[in-house]
């Protein structure tokens, strides 16, 4: 019995050899043993191969395991031709064998491996909203503008509403009202849609002031002085401007309507020009508590706070009361050092980039470059549609700093940023149209402190460092440079945005 048994187990064998062979051959080519492919995703494999012949095998082994050749699961079936294996990691790549058995548990030896990913699953993402831009007052008959940026698996979808309710054709990333009335007003938000699901943006309040246009009448002279009366809405603030061009307007006198306003300066004047407009109560004051230099760049680099005036290099221009700087030469501006504060800082400007994507520098602090270290105290630049502000130790070694999205457009802007003096990157902010975007740190090493240095100007429109080149180059237009010894609270710097759309401030 047993030499029967010896000999029934050897021609078992060389039928499973035979097999064996065939059966590698098969698992290496499409027409045998191949992967059927399952509805992605999945966390199961099928395996199929062409049945054996050989009438005493009573089933097939699948081994596989996470490397190649070493098999630490095996899962037994029976005579058919397909398998599934269950319970795989996504993302995993395994490695599968097949044996096939007798009767008499006789195992044949592995077949040729096959390797096998078990695939991500891709699903949609649901929408995300990562910024929002609003405007927060208007005078009727201005433009309002709200924008906001989403991110999920496109195609997304847009729908602004007022008051809860749906606005007509207002199904954009961008919600632009023209003309803008006091019917208008109210608070808007935004659903952003996909085929995952919706979220809904931060809601914005908008006030809409009546169209208070404010009628001028030449009233007596004081004392041989030109005046004039301003009639509005009563108890309404009203802003009185004059120009000498037509261009260039700044503010002479706030005042509740009615008033009558005298210019003691029209004498210095060959002719001067007056307008007149309503004033939100919000926007009256300027901000100048901590201000240490103010640079409105309307013809000019003075400084019309503390007098620190800019020294402005190259070949710089002025329209439109703005400076536009040439990067095609240097151009670069810097005040007297020892001006910085360090225990708190704002630098807000106001931006209008030839190109929204480029890398430029709106205002910096760079040490002196014989310094080992390459010291600098403070960079505030535009980076890929984006903006960037950081508080340096040493230069691209130790420094803290927060970046925004990339949500730059062609047109003015007003960017800020803000250090509450603290060594974390938190205590950096930064906004742009008077609303917080930073989203992200930008620091790197370790930050104790600012750089102790005394030689560190103040560099607008480019960077700057004593016996070093000149880089990021502004090109594009600058007005309204201002520092601040403090950060600025958020509704300062809404202050100072809505100051400057309603033209108080140029």
């Amino acid at each position: 019995m047993i030499c029967q048994f010896e000999k029934v187990k050897f021609q078992h064998a060389a039928r499973f050899l035979f097999f064996l062979i065939g059966l590698s051959a098969l698992l290496e080519t499409p027409a045998g043993a191949i992967l059927l492919p399952p509805p992605p995703p999945t966390q199961s494999v099928t395996f199929g191969w062409n049945p054996s012949t050989d009438t005493n095998v009573m089933g097939y082994n699948i081994y596989y395991g996470t490397a190649s050749g070493v098999y630490t699961s095996k899962v037994s079936v029976g005579n058919v031709n397909t398998a599934t294996v269950t319970g795989l990691v996504v993302g995993t790549t395994y490695y599968f064998a097949a044996t096939t058995f007798d009767a008499f548990n006789n195992e044949s030896a592995y077949s040729a491996e096959i390797a096998y990913t078990v695939p991500v699953a891709t699903t949609n993402q649901a929408p995300t909203i990562t910024a929002m831009q609003s405007t927060n007052t208007a005078i009727a008959g201005q433009t309002v503008t709200f924008s906001v940026t989403a991110t999920g698996t496109g195609p997304l979808t847009y729908q602004w509403m007022q008051n809860a309710s749906s606005l007509a054709s207002a199904t954009n990333a961008v919600l632009t009202l023209n003309n803008v009335t006091t019917a208008q007003g109210g608070t808007y938000y935004v659903t952003v849609s996909n085929s995952a699901g919706s979220t809904n943006s931060a809601t914005a309040n908008l006030v809409v002031y009546p169209t208070t246009a404010a009628t001028l009448a030449p009233a007596s002279a004081v004392n041989g002085q030109f005046a004039l009366s301003v009639s509005g809405v009563p108890n309404y603030q009203y802003v009185v401007q004059a120009s000498t061009n037509l261009v260039n307007w700044v503010a002479v006198q706030t005042n509740t309507a009615p008033f009558t306003f005298v210019d003691a300066n029209a004498s210095q004047f060959k002719q001067r020009f007056y307008r007149s407009y309503y004033l939100p109560a919000s926007t009256v004051s300027d901000i100048t508590n901590g201000l240490v230099v103010y640079y409105p760049l309307a013809s000019n680099g003075n400084d019309s706070w503390a007098g620190n005036n800019l020294n402005l290099v190259g070949s710089p221009s002025f329209s439109s009361g703005a400076i536009n700087w040439n990067a095609a030469v240097p151009t670069y501006g810097y005040s007297a050092p020892q001006q910085w504060p360090q225990s708190g800082l704002t630098v807000s400007a106001w931006i209008n980039m030839s190109d929204p994507t480029a890398n430029y520098i709106v205002a910096t602090c760079y040490g002196n470059s014989s310094d080992s270290s390459g010291s600098a105290y403070m960079q505030f630049f535009t980076l890929s549609s984006g903006l960037t502000a950081r508080v340096v130790q040493n230069m691209d070694v130790n420094y803290i700093g927060r970046s925004t999205p990339a949500t730059l457009t062609s047109g003015w802007h007003f960017a800020v940023f803000t250090w509450s003096g603290e060594t974390a990157s938190s205590s950096i902010k930064i906004y742009l149209d008077g609303v917080q975007m930073d989203n992200a740190d930008n620091n790197g090493g370790t930050f104790t402190g600012v750089y102790p240095g005394s030689d560190v100007p103040l560099s607008v429109g480019a960077q700057f460092a004593n016996g070093s080149g000149i880089y990021g180059k502004f090109t594009g237009s600058q007005k309204g440079v201002r520092m601040y010894s403090r950060a600025l609270s958020g509704a300062e710097i809404g202050t100072l945005y809505t100051n400057g759309i309603s033209g108080l401030v140029f």
